[in-house]
Formats: structure tokens, sequence, C-alpha cells
């Protein structure tokens, strides 16, 4: 029950007695409180001010009782206040977050999305949900749908009940999110999300996935009314297919999607070097699990299919089997009832690539058309072989430099991030012309460009000292990296061998290359994030779109 021990017996059989205000256990009947932590630790709550409030009033004082310093909005934000400003440096004080998930908590124009999506910039992983209402009702968003929730939604029948059943119950709870909220790493609560996780042996919380949730994001509200106008039409084909080049934003639309458009059930972000991350057995895996963490009926369904299974079963499977039963059999199987098109996204599929070959998406395409009609699948990636050849017979959407709106997305981007700074000049219209000029209608450009003016390596109010588009961005970098021309000759060869090839064994570039072995290791330091080494090799690290 919770890891709270009787002080007379030692057991741990423990429940809280909210109309005793103590603790009691079941064993003995002893009786007894806690004496309060020494150092409390400041936990940060987000909720919907509704019916719900009384429940969350009651958890907040009884935590407090136990030593721990919760941050609510009500009490933390003064009139006046910078309310965003405000939940940012709330969440930099505080250890974790718990959100409550209700109806009003959840819904699309909300503040606790907003909340939600400045936790996941700040504490990372480090968020625990607490269930308020049915799950049928309550539709959290997918970038935390896979942290399983502590159900409370049945509250008010147990409420209803009488003091002796509302007592056992709500203590068992208060004391299972008193041992959640300790634990310094995440932990989940039990319940059906981790059996499937369980079988399905994937990762809950991506990095790629948080780290484009937690940039800024402008604009693109053209490209998302495209993408629902393909959703609402049912005579649309099942695939949106988004194209763009490097730096044209396709991954920070995806993961802004995945945070706040309600009908988006789950998302996948390919990284081409990560082996789990382009494996297509281990993606379609990743799938099942998160539309199990938004889909109840699904997650029950395939659960009850797979207690007879085990992993190293579905690990003889292959990808297209994988496909046909962990997504096509059960999805088809569930009611439809008039369902809206939902949206699953796989991002960056071109990084699923081998060799200019792509199972991924051979297998997309032979079975979309399978899936159920309210199962739609937002594919972004550059347009490259064998993705064109794949989905030849799709029409796809790209993303173009050129567009008017991309351009003015780009400005908006740049005025709202480099506000303060363009503010000190008269002639801030000519600055800003300029710098869109160089950005080529690359979101990438415009990204390393604030970064560039804020580490102080950039003068805004000097024209003439702006890098010309994307290459002259990376050769100021090189230049503050090997500051002497003679040092360029050792990264010149390693690089050029690198182009070539992707990536390889650290030995087999050294002698390629003819680059001593710790010349190398003074050359990797340098390069810093720009270069990747996994377990065996090195490449050069694609920059995210």
């Amino acid at each position: 029950m919770s890891e709270i021990q009787c002080p007379r017996c030692g057991s741990e059989d423990v429940y809280f007695s909210k109309k005793k205000k103590l603790y009691v256990c079941e064993d003995c009947e002893h009786q007894f409180i806690l004496e309060k932590k020494e150092k409390a630790r400041k936990i940060f709550f987000s909720y919907a001010h509704d019916e719900n409030e009384w429940l969350v009033t009651q958890i907040r004082q009884d935590l407090e009782k136990q030593g721990y310093d919760i941050w609510i909005d009500r009490s933390e934000i003064k009139s006046g206040d910078n309310w965003r400003q405000s939940i940012m440096d709330g969440l930099l004080q505080c250890s974790g977050a718990v959100f409550f998930l209700s109806r009003q908590s959840v819904r699309p124009s909300g503040v606790c999305l907003d909340e939600l999506h400045i936790a996941l910039t700040v504490r990372h992983g480090n968020i625990r949900t607490v269930l308020l209402e049915d799950e049928d009702q309550v539709i959290p968003p997918s970038s935390v749908s896979s942290i399983q929730w502590l159900d409370m939604s049945r509250w008010k029948q147990k409420k209803t009940s009488g003091p002796e059943g509302w007592d056992s119950w709500y203590g068992q709870k208060i004391s299972e999110l008193e041992r959640i909220i300790e634990k310094s790493d995440f932990a989940s609560f039990t319940g059906e999300i981790d059996q499937i996780h369980s079988i399905l042996g994937v990762q809950t919380l991506d990095a790629k996935e948080q780290l484009l949730i937690s940039r800024p994001f402008t604009g693109r509200k053209w490209l998302e009314e495209r993408l629902e106008q393909w959703r609402r039409n049912p005579d649309s084909s099942r695939i949106f297919l988004l194209y763009g080049r490097p730096g044209m934003g396709k991954s920070s639309f995806a993961a802004n999607q995945l945070h706040y458009n309600p009908h988006v059930i789950c998302g996948f972000f390919c990284e081409w070097d990560k082996e789990s991350q382009k494996n297509p057995q281990y993606i379609i895996r990743s799938l099942a699990f998160k539309i199990c963490t938004r889909l109840p009926d699904y997650r029950r369904l395939l659960l009850s299919r797979m207690k007879a299974r085990n992993r190293d079963s579905m690990e003889l499977l292959s990808a297209s089997e994988l496909f046909e039963q962990l997504l096509v059999q059960p999805l088809s199987e569930l009611i439809d009832g008039g369902r809206d098109r939902q949206i699953i996204i796989l991002d960056g599929l071109d990084e699923a690539s081998a060799e200019d070959q792509n199972e991924l998406a051979e297998i997309l395409v032979e079975n979309a058309a399978k899936l159920p009609r309210w199962i739609g699948l937002l594919i972004t990636s550059r347009p490259e072989g064998s993705i064109k050849r794949a989905f030849q017979r799709y029409e796809p959407f790209e993303c173009s430099p050129a567009n008017r709106k991309n351009q003015e997305d780009i400005r908006t981007y740049l005025e709202l991030q480099l506000g303060e700074e363009l503010s000190q000049y008269p002639d801030r219209e000519s600055i800003l012309r300029n710098i869109l000029k160089n950005c080529e209608g690359n979101f990438l450009y415009a990204s390393m460009f604030v970064e560039a003016v804020r580490q102080k390596n950039v003068d805004v109010g000097n024209i003439s000292s702006y890098p010309k588009g994307l290459d002259a961005i990376h050769f100021q970098n090189f230049k503050r990296k090997f500051r002497s021309s003679g040092s360029y000759k050792t990264p010149r060869r390693i690089l050029e061998v690198l182009a070539a090839s992707d990536s390889m064994p650290v030995d087999l570039l050294c002698r390629t290359a003819e680059v001593d072995f710790y010349d190398f290791l003074e050359f990797r330091e340098k390069m810093g994030s720009i270069l990747v080494k996994t377990k065996e090799k090195v490449g050069i690290r694609q920059e995210e779109c």
C-alpha cells in the first residue's frame, strides 16, 4: 500500500484517515502521525478551477501537513504579474510537478496545457498526473499520455459512500501519491499502461520529442489549417505527407501538434543516429504503446491479446506482421461509433532509411488503407529518393522557403525572440529585413541567428557582420573553434571522410583520414555537439528540422 511503516509493528499496510487526520495501521490498529520533513519539498500543482477543485485543495492541505510546500497559481500569482513568467519561476523552484487531469484542464485553449508545455521544458520527465474524471471523458495531450496517472476519477462516488469507505480509499491514494513524488527519478503508478509498457519493451519518453516541445514555436497556422482540412475531409487520403528541406521546421510543427492538437493520439520522432529510433519493429511497438495511452478500448483489447504472448515471441515477428497484429487488427475491431478522424504522427521518416531503402515507408504505403477510416497518418520527411519512391501515389504538401506565409512566420518569430535587441535601434525595420533576407526562408537559420545574438557572437546593429545563410553560420562557428588557418587541416580531412560516409568506426576513420588518434580526440572535443558518437561509430549530427 505505501512505504510508510507503522512505528509499533513495522507493517507497511498503513492508510491515512482523513477524518482523524492521522495514519492507521491495518495490522495492529496503531494510530500515529508523521513528523514534518526537515526541509520542505516544493511541488507544482496544475489544475482547472472546476468541480474537482475541492479534492485538489484537500490533497494540497494533506501534503502540506506532511511537510510539502505546494505551489499553486491562486496563491502564488499576484495581480499584475506576468503569469507565464510566474509559472516558469514556480517550476524552476519546484522539484516536480503534479497535473490534475479533467475535461476542463485538458481543453485545447486552456491555460493548463500551457502550464504543462512549460513544465515539459523545465521539469522534463519529472511530472506526475492524477486523473480526476472518467478516462473516457478526459483526453490528455499526447506529449504526456504515456505517463501513467493515479486514478482518482471515482472520488465523488467514494465521498458519498460514507466516512469509513472514503477514509480508507483516500488514505491509500494520498499515500501512493506521496510515495511517487518522493522518488528522485521518474516512476509510474501501477496500472494497465505499465503492463503494456512491460510487454512491448519501449521507452515512455523520447529525448527528441521533449527537445522539440521545449523549443519556442511561432506561426504555422496556415499549415495547421491545411492539416485540419485534410482531417475533416472523409474523401481525403489516409496519409498527409509533409515534405520540407532541412531547417524548414517540420519536426517543430509535428511536436506542436502532438501537444496542442486534441485529435493527435500519438507521435514518433525518428532519429538516424539511434538504431532503435529508426528500427521499424521498435517504431511500430512504440506506436502501439502510445495509442494505448490515449484509447482505453484499444488498450484493453490489445492487453487481453498480449497477455498470452511474451516479448520474445514478438521479436520473431517481421515489421509487417507487427503492424498487422498490433495496429491494423485491434484498431479495426474497435466500435466505430462515428469517431472523428484521429492522427498518428511519424516525423522524420527519411531518417529511418538504410542504404536508400525505407522498410517502414513501404509498410505504411501497403497497410495505410487497412486501418479504420477514422485513423490518419501525418508523415513528415525530406523529399529523398526512398521516400519519394514509396509515396509516389500520394500528392505531398511541400513547405517551401519561398512561401509568403513561411516568410511571415519567420518574421514573427524574429520579432518575438529579438524584440528587446531590435528596440534599441531606430532602423529596426531595415535590420529585420536584412535578417530575413539572410534567412532565405529557413527557420533553422533564424533560430541559430537568435542563439548567436544571445551568445553575443553576432551584433544585431552591424548588418555587415551577419552570416549569409546556413553555410555562413556554420563557417562562423568553425572559425571560433579553429582560430588559426593551420588548425583546419586535420578537421578538413576528417570531415571530408565523414561527408562521404555519414558515419564509420573511429579506427577506420583515423586510418582513412591519415589522422593520429589523439589528434582525432582533440578534434572531437572542439566539435562538441556537431559530432555524434554511437557505440562504435562517429558521424556528423543532422540538424533538427
